[in-house]
C-alpha cells in the first residue's frame, strides 16, 4: 500500500487539533499547570505553520511556517521547564521568525535541502533539551520518565536524520516538499510522537497533581511540618531501616507546657503563631542530623531520630528542649515565664523487636512522666522498661 503524503499531512493536522484540545481541557481541570498551556499553544503553532506552508505564496510561507514551527519548539521546551517549576523566557518566542526573516536574504535560503537541514537541526535540539528537562523532572516515576525521554529522543533523532539526509543528498532546487524522499516516514513518526507525547505529558501532570495532593495531606496546616499521618507511615519503615544499620531509633514526644493557659492568656491566633515558632525551632535542630519533626496533635510534636547510641540520643533530646527555651517566648501563666516543652523519649535498640504501637506508647508514657515530674525536662525510656531523668526545670528570666 502506498501512503499518500498529502493524506498523512491532513491526518497529522487533525491529530494536532485533537491533542491541543486535550491539553486545554486538561488545563481547565488543573489551572496551576501552565505547562499544558505551553504545549497547547506550541502544538497549535506547529499546526498553523504547516497550513501556512501550503497555502501562502513563497517566500512569505517559508518565513512564517518555519518561524512558527520552531517557535513551537520553544513551546515544548518551555512546557517541560515549567513542569520542573523553572523560569522561562517568553520574550524568545519571536526569535525564530526574526531569524527566518534574516535567512531570507542569505544565499542558502534558495536551497530547499539547506532549509530543511537548518529547520530540522534546530527542532532536534529543542526536543533534546526538552528530553533533558523531563529526565530530571520525572525521577519519581521511572516508567513515565523512560517513556517521555524515549519519545523525545526518538523525535530528535528523526529530525537530525532528516537534516543530515538532506544535507548529504539535497533534493533538486525545484523539488516539491510533498514529493521529497523520506517525507512519509518522518511525518508518520512525527504524527505518532505528537499523539504519544500528549498522553505522556498529561500523565506526568496528573502524576504530579496526585503527589502534590498527597504531600498536602501529609502536612499540618498550622505549622507547615508533617502531620500524624506522615509519622505513622514513616515510623515502621524507619524502625526497619535503623535495625538494618545497627543504630538506635529514638521516638521523641514533645509537648508545650501549660499550652491551654497560653491560649487562654494570649488567644488562639497567637497560640498558632507560637506553635509555628516551636515547630521551626525543632525542625532546624533535627534537620542538622537528618531527623524529622511531625505535629502529632494539639500542642504535641513527635520526632524520629537515628543515632549511634542512647547517649547521643539523650544529648540530642536536650538540644531540642533548649532550642525551645532559647526562643524566649513570653508565657505569663507558666512559672518559668517563657514557653517550654516537656520531652519523653522511647529508645529502641537495634536488637529490639518492639512493635511500632508499643514504641509510641512508651514515648507517650515517658512524656507523661516528664510532665508529672515538673515539666521542662527530658525523660528517656531505655530498653523499654527504665525511665531516666535527663534534665530539671530551671527558671529563665526574660
Amino acid at each position: 500500500m502506498v501512503l499518500d503524503p498529502a493524506t498523512i499531512l491532513v491526518i497529522h493536522l487533525l491529530i494536532i487539533l485533537l491533542v491541543s484540545v486535550s491539553y486545554f481541557v486538561t488545563w481547565l481541570d488543573a489551572r496551576r499547570e501552565d505547562s499544558l498551556l505551553w504545549m497547547c499553544g506550541g502544538t497549535l503553532g506547529a499546526g498553523l505553520g504547516i497550513i501556512i506552508r501550503f497555502t501562502l505564496p513563497q517566500p512569505l510561507s517559508l518565513i512564517l511556517s518555519n518561524g512558527l514551527i520552531e517557535a513551537a519548539g520553544f513551546g515544548l521546551w518551555f512546557a517541560c521547564r515549567r513542569l520542573r517549576g523553572r523560569v522561562i523566557w517568553p520574550v524568545l518566542l519571536p526569535l525564530p521568525l526574526l531569524l527566518w526573516c534574516f535567512f531570507a536574504i542569505l544565499p542558502f535560503f534558495g536551497s530547499i535541502g539547506l532549509r530543511i537541514t537548518v529547520a530540522n537541526a534546530v527542532l532536534g535540539l529543542f526536543f533534546l533539551v526538552a528530553g533533558r528537562e523531563v529526565w530530571i523532572f520525572a525521577r519519581e516515576n521511572p516508567a513515565l520518565r523512560l517513556y517521555m525521554a524515549g519519545l523525545l529522543a526518538l523525535q530528535a533523532g528523526v529530525y537530525f536524520f532528516w537534516a543530515g539526509f538532506n544535507l548529504i543528498a539535497p533534493p533538486p532546487a525545484t523539488a516539491h516538499l510533498l514529493r521529497l524522499r523520506g517525507l512519509v516516514l518522518t511525518d508518520l513518526v512525527s504524527l505518532v510522537t505528537t499523539l504519544l507525547l500528549a498522553i505522556g505529558l498529561i500523565g506526568l501532570v496528573r502524576d504530579r497533581t496526585v503527589r502534590l495532593y498527597r504531600q498536602a495531606a501529609m502536612l499540618d496546616a498550622v505549622t507547615g511540618v508533617e502531620n500524624r499521618r506522615a509519622f505513622d507511615e514513616r515510623l515502621a519503615a524507619q524502625m526497619m531501616e535503623t535495625s538494618r544499620r545497627r543504630q538506635a531509633l529514638a521516638v521523641i514526644m514533645m509537648d508545650a507546657d501549660h499550652f491551654k493557659s497560653y491560649n487562654d492568656r494570649y488567644g488562639h491566633p497567637q497560640g498558632d503563631a507560637c506553635l509555628r515558632q516551636i515547630a521551626q525551632a525543632l525542625k532546624t535542630v533535627l534537620t542538622s542530623v537528618g531527623g524529622r519533626i511531625y505535629r502529632y496533635g494539639g500542642e504535641e510534636f513527635v520526632a524520629l531520630l537515628s543515632l549511634p547510641d542512647g547517649a547521643a540520643v539523650a544529648e540530642f533530646a536536650e538540644r531540642l528542649r533548649r532550642a525551645v527555651r532559647d526562643l524566649r517566648l513570653p508565657h505569663e501563666a507558666h512559672s518559668a515565664g517563657i514557653v517550654t516543652i516537656s520531652i519523653g523519649v522511647a529508645l529502641v535498640e537495634p536488637s529490639s523487636c518492639a512493635e511500632a504501637a508499643r514504641v509510641i506508647a512508651a514515648a507517650d508514657d515517658a512524656l507523661y512522666q516528664a510532665k508529672r515530674g515538673g515539666r521542662d525536662r527530658v525523660m528517656i525510656l531505655t530498653e523499654m522498661n527504665a525511665l531516666t531523668t535527663l534534665s530539671e526545670p530551671k527558671a529563665a528570666p526574660i
